[in-house]
């Protein structure tokens, strides 16, 4: 059985994704497969249709924004003072 959110209070903040990645990780994975053999390996199929990529952009920005988050909330403030 896999543990879920609700189930493991230790994964409350991850349960949303692992559970998604665990059921959709496959399916993604074949249809990222067979999209490729279709192109003949080529990548540039994921980016040059706009939807393919503005979802690209948004799965980056998904994955980075985090990070930048956190690192502009640990950046301390300079304040200027008056001369």
């Amino acid at each position: 059985m896999i543990p879920t959110a609700s189930a493991c209070p230790t994964l409350r903040g991850v349960g949303g994704p692992l559970t998604t990645v665990r059921v959709l990780g496959d399916r993604m994975e074949q249809t990222m497969r067979a999209a490729l053999i279709i192109s003949n390996g080529d990548p540039m199929t994921f980016v040059t249709r706009p939807i393919s990529a503005v979802i690209l952009v948004l799965a980056v920005l998904s994955l980075v924004a985090p990070y930048v988050i956190s690192a502009m909330r640990r950046k301390p403030r300079v304040v200027a003072e008056n001369v």
